[in-house]
C-alpha cells in the first residue's frame, strides 16, 4: 500500500482506503481522516486504492500555510 499522508487539517494518517460502494456500477474507493473530532471531508470517490491515496496525498496543507 502507498504512503499516506497526515490529515492536513489535524496531523492524523488516515486509514487504508475502504470501499464504498458503487457508482454506476462500479466500485469506488475513498479515504478519510480517521479523527473523529477533524472536519476533514472525504476527498471524492475512485476506481481503485491507489488513485484514492493519491488524490489524499495531493491536497494542498492549510497547516503549512501559516
Amino acid at each position: 500500500m502507498m504512503e499516506r499522508f497526515p490529515c492536513p487539517f489535524c496531523g492524523v494518517i488516515p486509514d487504508e482506503p475502504f470501499h464504498a460502494g458503487y457508482t454506476e456500477g462500479i466500485m469506488t474507493w475513498r479515504i478519510e481522516c480517521k479523527n473523529k473530532d477533524c472536519h476533514m471531508i472525504v476527498v471524492g470517490f475512485h476506481p481503485d486504492k491507489e488513485k484514492a491515496v493519491t488524490k489524499w496525498n495531493t491536497r494542498s496543507n492549510p497547516l503549512d500555510n501559516n
